[in-house]
């Protein structure tokens, strides 16, 4: 009779074991899943961030091209200036040689165009 209790004990033992070992497996399907899921995530945000990077990109090349056109379109001013000065210039020796200084003052200032202050900002937006 002893024996078959300390069977019975052992097999009762045996069982808590199993038990636990049911339990723990399912601790771990539990945790594999959620592992899983968290991974899926990482997954998606590092393709919505690539794709960010992607419209980044493309929105900095096409501001590029936007600041080359703007350089030519400036360095294209600064020439119609110039052109315009050298003709004002050819204009004033022209048509009044005789002018006074006053008339030639208040027609057209002389000032060439480098030291006007449109020249001035516009270089120093060019050096920066």
């Amino acid at each position: 009779m002893a024996n078959v209790s300390m069977v019975m004990n052992q097999l009762h033992q045996i069982q808590q074991i199993f038990n636990q070992a049911q339990q723990a497996e399912q601790q771990i399907r539990s945790q594999i899943q959620q592992l899983a899921q968290v991974e899926q995530q990482n997954s998606q945000q590092l393709f919505q961030l690539g794709q960010r990077e992607q419209d980044t990109v493309q929105q900095l090349q096409q501001l590029y091209q936007q600041q080359q056109q703007i350089w030519k379109s400036i360095q294209q001013c600064e020439q119609l200036i110039m052109q315009a000065e050298q003709q004002m210039r050819l204009f004033q020796g022209v048509v009044q040689p005789s002018a006074t200084s006053q008339t030639q003052t208040g027609y057209y200032t002389g000032a060439p165009y480098q030291t006007t202050s449109t020249y001035r900002s516009y270089n120093q937006y060019r050096q920066q």
